[in-house]
């Protein structure tokens, strides 16, 4: 880890995707993935960067640019978005974000729609209406029918709700890898934030490994 990151916002555009979306900083968005998305998927051992720009396949497509996109292994496919501000249409935002990548991954002639498995995930600085009053800060989305079983698992949504980690928080009481993982997102740019950044992120690095398996440092 860079000493460089100790005094940067994660909550400004560029450097969220410098911290998680560059090759230098790789190790960070795996650590935060085996933080936040077990039990959705496995342990992410490995990452590999894909392009985040998407023109779409006429001039009359809305152009997309993600925060970050990335592959595991598998081909699960990851896009990671930091949402600052509440926007009236932002679930139908999330959704075409997914579906647009679902549709761009289609390949001519496949006849049998063997496009990956997309994950969204959106931190965002407003409240989600559905955690509120709840001591949950992730709000996780799948493909269910009326009986709430899972249709399918290529598409899913994990919105995850960074109000509820005010700097007054005090980041001993922090018991989760993504709660401080958030915690550090949320404040690194506060003194607070700074006070617990080297020290957190040493913890939140030193990943099990009887819990993720052998994990980059």
């Amino acid at each position: 880890m860079k000493r460089e990151n100790q005094n940067i916002n994660l909550m400004t555009d560029f450097a969220f995707k410098r911290f998680f979306g560059t090759e230098p900083y790789k190790n960070n968005l795996i650590h935060f993935l085996n933080a936040v998305l077990p039990p959705y998927i496995g342990p992410v051992q490995d990452l590999t960067y894909l392009p985040t720009e998407q023109l779409g396949t006429s001039d009359t497509n809305k152009r997309l640019v993600f925060d970050v996109l990335c592959a595991n292994p598998i081909n699960d496919h990851i896009i990671v978005e930091m949402q600052k501000a509440s926007q009236e249409f932002f679930k139908d935002r999330v959704i075409a974000y997914s579906s647009r990548h679902i549709s761009e991954s289609l390949e001519i002639g496949d006849r049998k729609y063997s496009f990956p498995k997309v994950i969204t995930i959106v931190l965002v600085d407003f409240e989600i209406p559905e955690l509120r009053g709840s001591d949950k800060f992730i709000q996780h989305v799948m493909l269910k029918d009326d009986e709430n079983k899972i249709f399918s698992d290529k598409m899913s949504f994990l919105l995850i709700d960074l109000t509820k980690f005010a700097a007054e928080i005090s980041f001993e009481q922090l018991r989760e890898e993504s709660q401080k993982w958030c915690y550090v997102i949320k404040n690194m740019w506060s003194s607070q934030g700074r006070d617990h950044f080297p020290r957190a992120v040493r913890e939140l690095q030193n990943i099990k490994t009887e819990r993720h398996g052998k994990t980059r440092v």
